[in-house]
């Protein structure tokens, strides 16, 4: 009897560890690979960045140009320009990233939602990354 409990308890305990485990893996990959998103964005626009990629990792995450040709990369191009002007946003010379946390956890075949914070050209900013779609600024006075 007292066997069967300690068994049951060990099992118990590496099925819970290993969930929680997972789970914080996952959500650490998803804040980083956000964070890195967000940098390569950042980078394209300072002088001498490759400013077409800027706008493909802006648009879906993706390094090359997004699927349906010349069009669709015009409409990614005229919505990375008005995203850019809502803050101001001209040549990046300098930007920290601070934070990122999980404001939604993914659902689904729909990607978690990260939101990333710091400081771009001396403002701050929070954006709302998620994979496949454009990034998008955060509402919250930002």
């Amino acid at each position: 009897m007292n066997r069967g409990l300690i068994w049951t308890g060990v099992v118990v305990a590496l099925v819970g560890g290993t969930w929680f485990g997972l789970s914080k893996m996952f959500s650490a990959g998803e804040t980083n690979s956000a964070k890195e998103r967000v940098r390569r964005v950042f980078d394209g626009t300072k002088p001498g960045g490759d400013f077409q990629r800027s706008i493909f990792l802006w648009w879906n995450g993706s390094l090359n140009m997004p699927p349906g040709g010349q069009e669709e990369f015009t409409r990614a191009a005229d919505a990375f320009e008005v995203w850019r002007a809502k803050r101001g946003i001209k040549q990046v010379s300098s930007y920290t990233i601070g934070d990122a946390k999980i404001v939604e956890p993914a659902k689904g075949l729909h990607s978690a939602v990260v939101e990333v914070s710091g400081m771009v050209d001396g403002k701050a900013f929070k954006m709302r990354v998620s994979q496949g779609e454009p990034i998008d600024w955060a509402e919250e006075g930002n």
